[in-house]
């Protein structure tokens, strides 16, 4: 696993990635890892995760999700080269 990362800084991307889960009192056959889609703007990457964020506040603050590269199934730019 590990998708590439092909999105400059400032794009809108949607990542799709493996999420750890925990089961209480469940077939042993229903013990996966949670399949998640996040979608923001490309904060930073390097080779070991992305930073992507779903809202950015006027005081440069915002809402970040850290998605570590060996948890990601996918990578695809939505819109922007991180200029507009």
């Amino acid at each position: 696993m590990g998708a590439k990362l092909a999105g400059k800084v400032g794009s809108l991307v949607e990542i799709v990635w493996l999420d750890a889960a925990g089961y209480i009192g469940e077939e042993l056959s229903n013990a996966v890892p949670c399949r998640c889609k996040t979608v923001g703007w490309l904060m930073s990457t390097d080779r070991l995760s992305a930073v992507i964020a779903s809202s950015l506040y006027d005081d440069t603050t915002g809402d970040f999700t850290v998605i570590p590269t060996g948890m990601m199934v996918s990578f695809r730019v939505i819109e922007g080269d991180g200029n507009e």
